[in-house]
C-alpha cells in the first residue's frame, strides 16, 4: 500500500497543493481515499457482489464509482476536516487516481489478490470470497486468486 500511497500523492502533488493542501493534507487525503476503497471492496464482498466489484475498476458500475467517490468526499470532511468544496474538488481527482493505479498494475485482468494486496488489505479478504460465492466453488475462486499472490510475495 505505500507504492500506492506514494505514487498516487506524487501524482496529485501539484493538484492537491492547487487546493490549498500541504504535504500532511495530500498525504491523508490519498489515505483516506484508499481506505474508502477498501471499505467498498469488502463491502461488495460481503455482499457476493463480484460483478459490481469488477466494475468499480473497469469503470463499467458508474453507480459504485460514484458510491466510492462520495464516501471518500464525506470521510474527508468527517475525519480530516475538509471542507466541502474542497472535499468535492478531490473526490473528482483522488478516487480515479487510485483506480487508475490499480488497473496499471493489475492489467486487463480482475484479480482479487493483486487488488487485495495493492490496497493493503488483510489476507482474510480471500476467506471473505469464499464465504460469498460459497461452498466448492467459492474455495475454486479462492484458490485461483491466490495463485497470483505469489507475484507480491504473499
Amino acid at each position: 500500500m505505500n507504492n500506492l500511497l506514494k505514487s498516487v500523492t506524487e501524482k496529485l502533488s501539484g493538484q492537491l497543493n492547487g487546493l490549498g493542501l500541504d504535504k500532511d493534507q495530500g498525504e491523508e487525503s490519498v489515505k483516506i481515499g484508499v481506505d474508502t476503497f477498501k471499505d467498498k471492496v469488502t463491502e461488495l464482498i460481503s455482499g457476493g457482489k463480484m460483478d459490481k466489484l469488477k466494475g468499480l475498476f473497469s469503470g463499467d458500475s458508474a453507480d459504485v464509482v460514484e458510491s466510492v467517490k462520495n464516501n471518500f468526499s464525506n470521510n474527508l470532511q468527517s475525519k480530516a476536516g475538509v471542507s466541502e468544496g474542497i472535499a468535492g474538488k478531490l473526490k473528482e481527482i483522488v478516487p480515479p487516481m487510485i483506480m487508475e493505479f490499480v488497473n496499471d498494475k493489475t492489467g486487463s485482468d480482475f484479480d482479487l489478490s493483486k487488488i487485495s494486496s495493492l490496497l493493503g488489505m488483510d489476507s482474510g479478504i480471500m476467506d471473505r470470497v469464499t464465504d460469498s460465492v460459497g461452498g466448492g466453488l467459492g474455495d475454486s475462486v479462492k484458490g485461483k486468486l491466490s495463485s497470483v499472490g505469489s507475484l507480491f510475495g504473499k
